[in-house]
């Protein structure tokens, strides 16, 4: 009898095994999706056409026109169409809340600030970002806004993560600076501070820089300077491991900071750009990048609204580089990435562009689109599944993947 028990636990231990794959073949089936798509916009091939995307360990192991074999078990999903991880180059998002006491975007204590780090102040748990993230934001490229000269450094994160450093694809990323009219009136007051004028922004700059030059040649000498963590940042941009992110709507204020790049020899991205238009032939033959912030950032400066939002599509006329951002102004943003993608086409901006200006386009800016930014094997599985147009205010995102992982999934999708 006891012989009799013990050969029926064994076969029924064998069914269980047969029956449900061990915890380390659970974790592979885990890992491995299987997308399918009505359309599957990649970002790099065109048309669009029905297709598979294959998930596994957190890489996008096939793209194909028909279903992938020997993945049984892979977790299913559909969607009428699938675009790469949308990527907002220039935001404060994570840093900037919904209100002001949640704003850590903006130090308003002094006007260089290159010492401050968005990572520090990155919270991935902030209302907002969560907001962008479901609306198909994967990653972003966020730090301080444009209320000071120098604001400080900023940082490449993803949306969703178990920690920020978790979430961090690159800090720093980039040093902002701005030469706007939030730098010039940040500290008029009663009794005002340096700078009140465009002269004196500049000169502030132009001088940080000067020093930060003195200060990395002397750190080669037999008894080095004490540390200075703004001449550290400064120095990044100088010998050119980092760009400077450039915030400057006039027509002035965009030559003031190809004349700044030329003076100090850095990488410039180039942040708002409301008249980008203007001197578009200069951006272009001089290669800068031009991340356009949307036509309701900020006080309009110059221009009315109409023409800021025909930017994005002159600039695409004009052969310059951009993204579409959400961008660094103290005003909260009021629609998605994705309406203001809508807006641009709406404008005259190619559909087929805008996409690519918030998915390949901006990862080229940078610097990541070996890994983000389009549908292609061996990169990241950052993936955003539609139930219908992107580009219609009648759709949903109904899922978004990051590395793989599905990190949003909307309720009865």
């Amino acid at each position: 009898m006891k012989r009799c028990r013990a050969a029926l636990a064994v076969a029924a231990g064998v069914a269980l095994a047969m029956a449900w794959p061990s915890a380390r073949q659970r974790d592979v089936i885990i890992d491995v999706i299987i997308i399918e798509a009505e359309r599957l916009v990649t970002a790099t091939a065109a048309p669009a056409l029905p297709g598979f995307v294959l998930v596994r360990d957190g890489k996008i192991e096939s793209v194909s026109r028909t279903i992938p074999r020997g993945v049984e078990g892979a977790r299913r999903l559909k969607a009428r169409v699938v675009t790469p991880g949308l990527i907002d180059a220039r935001t404060t998002l994570g840093l900037a809340g919904l209100t002001p006491v949640d704003d850590e975007s903006n130090e308003a204590s002094a006007p260089n600030q290159a010492h401050l780090r968005a990572v520090d102040a990155y919270n991935l748990r902030e209302p907002l970002l969560r907001a962008a993230l479901q609306s198909g934001v994967t990653t972003v490229q966020t730090g301080p806004g444009r209320a000071d000269s120098i604001g400080g450094q900023v940082g490449i994160f993803h949306t969703a993560g178990e920690s920020v450093s978790d979430a961090t694809i690159r800090f720093p990323s980039a040093l902002v600076l701005s030469l706007t009219e939030a730098a010039k009136t940040t500290y008029a007051g009663a009794a005002p501070k340096v700078p009140t004028t465009r002269m004196a922004n500049v000169g502030l700059i132009r001088q940080a820089f000067v020093d930060a030059g003195q200060y990395a040649r002397r750190l080669k000498d037999a008894k080095p300077p004490d540390r200075d963590l703004k001449h550290d940042a400064l120095v990044e941009v100088l010998e050119r491991r980092i760009p400077a992110l450039v915030t400057a709507e006039r027509v002035d204020e965009i030559a003031t900071a190809l004349r700044l790049r030329d003076e100090f020899g850095f990488r410039l991205l180039l942040a708002g750009a409301n008249d980008a238009t203007l001197i578009a032939d200069r951006l272009a033959s001089n290669q800068v990048p031009v991340l356009a912030g949307p036509p309701t950032d900020g006080p309009v400066e110059s221009g009315t609204p109409q023409e800021r939002a025909r930017v994005p599509a002159l600039l695409d006329r004009a052969g310059v580089r951009f993204a579409i951002v959400s961008g660094d102004g103290r005003v909260r943003p009021r629609v998605t990435l994705l309406q203001q993608v809508a807006g641009a086409v709406a404008s005259g901006l190619p559909a087929d562009a805008a996409l690519s200006a918030v998915t390949i386009h901006a990862a080229r800016i940078l610097g990541l689109d070996d890994r983000l930014g389009s549908i292609e094997r061996g990169k990241d599985a950052d993936l955003v599944l539609f139930d219908g147009d992107p580009l219609s205010y009648a759709t949903h995102v109904t899922a978004v993947l990051i590395g793989g992982r599905v990190v949003f999934e909307r309720s009865g999708s």
